[in-house]
């Protein structure tokens, strides 16, 4: 991915998850998915407020787990 901003690289992966139509490409675009926001999160280097509602969104639809082992693992 190239987008510099965060909030860019999240929308870019919500596009791809969300195109999906056949049934037997799911579990894969999933994975991937769940990759690539592991590595928008690893190479989040920004201390920027604007960041923070979509921190807050993520730790609500996938719980706090799905931030904390992404920087646990690091």
């Amino acid at each position: 991915m190239r987008q510099k901003r965060f909030a860019d690289k999240l929308a870019f992966i919500n596009t791809i998850r969300q195109a999906v139509s056949r049934p037997n490409e799911k579990n894969a675009i999933q994975e991937w998915c769940l990759n690539q926001t592991a590595v928008a999160l690893t190479s989040y280097d920004s201390a920027n407020v604007s960041d923070v509602p979509l921190f807050v969104s993520m730790v609500c639809d996938n719980g706090i787990q799905s931030i904390r082992q992404v920087y646990v693992a690091y």
